[in-house]
């Protein structure tokens, strides 16, 4: 009888072994299909987004523009915001953050809840989707709707789709526990191989220099605006245009309160344009007090800002003494949007990466399996675990040798000069890079003709880092700096002009300061248009 029983449990290994592969690959499969749903998920809600948070910015910037100020990006958005193309490209962000990540991560945990082989198993994989749905149910008042509408059933989605694919997957612990070390190392490899590269450098040696990989800089500078306003608190914005209650505030008041806003670049216009707004302000004269409101989605009378309950209310006194201070509370009270972006955050910054690196896992280990196979190699579990660790350790060491940066510039500021003439535009950028760093005002007087001839170079990057060296002479004004500098910001290259304009701010004196109000009032990219914004309110200038 034993005997018998020792064959049945010998078969039943034998048939878990032969579905082993199987069950792997369900598991894989089925954390690719949630990703891949939570990619698409993710570009459905913020293409909807993007696309509801450009017409508010286009009726804002209207509404700035026609106040008679200037509006930051400004009127040349104003078709591009409007278009599909936008959205969709807007949406991208989302897919990539709080898509992806939701996607990976309820794949994971739906699959680690499967490894538990009871009766009643499927349910168990419920309990986290109950605890999670509960805890943004408490946690999520105020959010946006649509927002928590994806978060509740984006989960309950995955769940569904682990019946047919998760269903069968049977892996053994030992299996999970082996590949999970496995999967430990590979990771921490791969985070200490990307910490020492140099983002910026692989932006100016490999994308700049390729008509691709320049299309990809442009994609990425011109779309980034649209998402990252949609998630900032309005304190964080560049500007906003606020609705504000005319009627309630006496004229001298009126004209205090429209001063200290205008100061941290809130617009104040008529409360006809309420409910196209985001903010909303009125004033209670009997308690005297000022109150702010949410700004509803359709256009409402003016009497609306009197029936509805103020979100944040402060006394005059207290605000006018500190408007910035109570602006920021109000802004934060008005903000829905803080449930997506911790999920964009998490979702970018530390499940992107995961997910990244369990499909690398992945590939590598079917790669080493299949080349055992063709090769007719049956290894046992150890040794097939100790050729894995080998080989991704030999991958890891060769990557390294490739890319780590190994410095073999001199110490000397001569010597770096003397690299900064050679022909090899690798030498140029890199000998640029370290006189940034090394260099003060008198050696760049001394080198006059060097920098000159650097700042009309081929490559854009090098006249990029020859933009940079240009701000130490800042302080003393130099005539011929300044000259190059107006050359530089009429580069045919956005990167060169955006570094221009960066070393022009940090020059003192009027004339500096019209040039920069000049290039607000052109038909130049945003990015440029609000870092040139930025650098004029540091320097106290105001409109």
């Amino acid at each position: 009888m034993d005997e018998a029983k020792c064959n049945e449990i010998t078969k039943a290994e034998c048939r878990e072994e032969k579905e082993n592969p199987k069950s792997a690959a369900r598991v894989v499969l089925f954390l690719l299909l949630s990703t891949l749903l939570g990619i698409l998920g993710g570009q459905l809600l913020g293409t909807v987004l993007v696309a509801a948070s450009n017409h508010q910015l286009m009726t804002e910037q209207e509404s700035i523009a026609r106040l008679g100020y200037l509006a930051i990006p400004g009127r040349f958005l104003y078709q591009e915001m409007t278009a599909k193309s936008t959205y969709l490209a807007g949406g991208i962000f989302f897919a990539l953050s709080i898509g992806l990540g939701c996607g990976f991560f309820w794949g994971l945990i739906l699959w680690i809840f499967s490894l538990y082989r009871k009766r009643w198993h499927h349910y168990l994989r419920l309990l986290p989707i109950v605890i999670m749905s509960a805890i943004l149910i408490w946690q999520g008042r105020g959010t946006d709707n649509k927002v928590l509408i994806f978060l509740l059933l984006f989960p309950l989605t995955i769940y569904a789709l682990s019946f047919p694919l998760l269903a069968k997957a049977r892996i053994r612990l030992s299996d999970v526990g082996r590949y999970g070390f496995l999967f430990v190392i590979f990771s921490i490899l791969l985070w200490v191989t990307f910490r020492q590269l140099d983002f910026i450098d692989i932006r100016d040696r490999i994308l700049l220099p390729s008509r691709v990989g320049r299309q990809i800089d442009d994609f990425y500078y011109r779309y980034t605006l649209y998402p990252a306003r949609l998630v900032q608190p309005l304190c964080y914005r560049l500007q906003n245009a606020i609705a504000i209650d005319h009627e309630r505030f006496p004229r001298e008041r009126l004209l205090a309160i429209q001063s200290a806003l205008r100061a941290q670049d809130w617009f104040a216009v008529p409360s006809e344009l309420n409910g196209r707004l985001q903010a909303a302000l009125s004033y209670s004269q009997a308690q005297d007090e000022i109150l702010f409101y949410w700004s509803k989605e359709q256009p409402v009378k003016n009497s609306w800002m009197r029936q509805a309950n103020p979100i944040y209310r402060i006394s005059w006194q207290e605000f006018i003494k500190e408007p910035s201070k109570h602006l920021e509370k109000y802004s934060l009270a008005a903000d829905t949007y803080l449930l997506l972006r911790t999920g964009c955050g998490i979702g970018l910054f530390f499940i992107l990466p995961l997910a990244a690196a369990f499909f690398l896992f992945v590939g590598c280990i079917w790669l080493i399996r299949q080349a055992l196979l063709l090769a007719e190699i049956k290894l046992g579990r150890l040794k097939e675990t100790v050729l894995a660790l080998g080989i991704i350790l030999t991958l890891f060491l060769a990557i390294n040798a490739r890319f780590k940066v190994k410095s073999r510039l001199p110490e000397s500021r001569f010597g770096l000069w003397q690299i900064a003439r050679a022909r090899e535009s690798g030498d140029r950028i890199g000998a640029l890079k370290r006189l940034n760093d090394t260099l003060d005002a008198q050696s760049c007087r001394a080198h006059q003709e060097d920098i000159a001839n650097l700042a009309r170079d081929k490559n854009p990057v090098v006249r990029r880092l020859a933009a940079k060296l240009l701000d130490k002479l800042a302080s003393s004004e130099e005539e011929w700096a300044f000259s190059l500098l107006l050359s530089l910001l009429e580069d045919s290259n956005i990167n060169v002009v955006y570094t221009a304009a960066e070393s022009v701010s940090k020059y003192p004196g009027q004339r500096a300061k019209d040039l920069l109000l000049d290039i607000l009032r052109t038909d130049r990219p945003w990015y440029l248009k609000m870092k040139v914004y930025c650098a004029l309110k540091e320097k106290g200038w105001q409109q």
